[in-house]
């Protein structure tokens, strides 16, 4: 894996916009636990450079499929800051904004994933019914979409979500 300052170097010096998006995410994604507030401002950065080169007319459909998993992508990881700092409405937001920007780029891991933490953010609100929805749904486009160990999360959530209600006889159907 790339150091700290090979990331931030790439940012630096990248050649394309495409290139300091992936670094921009890489960095991202090493440090929004650590550092919250400056991963929403990487984010912010991320979801701003992608937004530029998405309007530009020359655009192929390959860049353009990248630079919206990119988008999709810092807003996800957006969402964990929030969801750090306790402001769960923002987080579920940007989970859902995520999502819709997979589904219209057809990227089925990135829907999944928005879904299954929608669903963690619907449990901790306690909107129970809709968590267990999008769990489901999360689950169901994992294994359509052959991501089993993926799959293998959303039905431990599910389990949890489970255990949570009362109900350990369905939780243990999920192992």
């Amino acid at each position: 894996p790339a150091t700290m300052d090979s990331i931030i170097r790439v940012i630096r010096t990248a050649g394309s916009d495409t290139t300091r998006l992936s670094a921009l995410i890489a960095l991202s994604e090493r440090i929004y636990a650590a550092k919250p507030d400056t991963n929403k401002t990487i984010c912010r950065s991320a979801i701003a450079l992608a937004d530029r080169n998405l309007t530009r007319p020359d655009i192929g459909a390959v860049e353009r499929s990248a630079l919206l998993k990119y988008k999709a992508t810092a807003i996800n990881n957006l969402a964990a800051s929030y969801y750090i700092f306790g402001d769960l409405d923002s987080a579920l937001a940007c989970f859902r904004e995520a999502g819709a920007i997979h589904a219209a780029n057809r990227y089925m891991p990135g829907i999944a994933d928005a879904l299954n933490n929608e669903g963690l953010v619907l449990g901790i609100l306690g909107r129970y019914a809709e968590q267990r929805k999008m769990l489901f749904r999360a689950k169901e486009v994992y294994e359509h979409d052959g991501e089993m160990g993926s799959a293998a999360k959303a039905l431990n959530n599910i389990a949890t979500y489970y255990k949570d209600r009362g109900r350990p006889d369905s939780s243990l159907l999920c192992l």
